[in-house]
Order: structure tokens, then C-alpha cells, then sequence
């Protein structure tokens, strides 16, 4: 929330000469939002198959079809006496570079974190899954097993 309200300030204006204001902000953390979750949930997946693969993309596209729906149709869900916010926003949000700056700058603050913890926790006190995971690949005490000896079953058969 800081880096967008720092990046939306009354500062920042449109091409238009409005200032980008509370609105601006609000779909700013809404997009970051939907990203963020569905990037650091696939990031989180150990074992892909095509359904979860499947699904992400499926979210993060149907999150992006309501936004341009709704950006383009200013009467988008007026009926249901629901104010169409929206409308208009993505025009200057795609063309302007404090977005993808605050875009990526998020990115790099949420996702970094968690990733430096990861890498530090799995080297230096790594869980019995880890160590299980890296058996199972064939590591044994930092050493590829099979890399510099074959197995009797591979000099049989040579």
C-alpha cells in the first residue's frame, strides 16, 4: 500500500492534466494484488500438472477480461447499483511508466523477502523434506551420486 500511495501522490498526472488521486490508487493495489497472489502461488507449487497451470492463467485472465469490460463500457454493472470506477483507467494506467515502476517495484518488495528467507532457511537448516527431496534426486552429502563412479547395474549392462 505505501509504495502506491508514494507512486499516486498528488504528483502523478494523467495526460489528461488530472491528478491520478484515490482511484487511481485503489485499482493500482487491486491489480498488484491479483499478480502478486497468483505469481507467488505458482511460485509456491512444487509439483506442476496442467490444471493448476491451467487455473492461474485462467484467474489472471478473467481478473484482466472484467477490467477491460469495464473499462471500456461505462455502464458496466450501473444496474445493479454498483459505480462503475473503472471506466476509463486503463488507458493511462498501460500507458504511463510510474505504473510499471510501482509494478515492479512491489514485486521486487514482496516477492524478494520471502525468497531470501526461503534460500537461507533451506541451506543452512533445512527440513526433513528437503533433505528427503534431495535424496530422492540423487544429492547425498553435496555430492551427485552417479557422477563420478557408475553403479554395478550400469557396468553390467556395458
Amino acid at each position: 500500500y505505501f509504495f502506491v500511495d508514494f507512486a499516486v501522490g498528488n504528483d502523478v498526472v494523467q495526460d489528461n492534466g488530472q491528478s491520478v488521486g484515490l482511484m487511481g490508487a485503489g485499482i493500482v493495489i487491486l491489480w498488484l494484488v491479483d499478480i502478486i497472489a497468483n505469481l507467488r502461488l505458482g511460485l509456491e507449487i512444487i509439483y506442476w500438472t496442467g490444471w493448476e497451470a491451467l487455473l492461474l492463467i485462467v484467474s489472471v485472465l478473467i481478473f484482466y477480461l472484467t477490467w477491460v469490460l469495464a473499462n471500456s463500457d461505462p455502464n458496466f454493472f450501473v444496474a445493479a447499483n454498483y459505480p462503475n470506477i473503472v471506466y476509463g483507467t486503463m488507458d493511462w494506467m498501460m500507458k504511463s511508466g510510474w505504473f510499471w515502476m510501482a509494478t515492479l517495484l512491489v514485486f521486487t518488495c514482496c516477492l524478494m523477502p520471502m525468497y531470501i528467507v526461503y534460500v537461507l532457511r533451506r541451506s543452512f537448516s533445512p527440513s526433513r523434506a528437503d533433505i528427503g527431496r534431495e535424496i530422492a534426486s540423487g544429492w547425498i552429502n553435496g555430492v551427485k551420486s552417479g557422477e563420478s563412479s557408475k553403479t554395478g547395474a550400469q557396468r553390467a549392462s556395458a
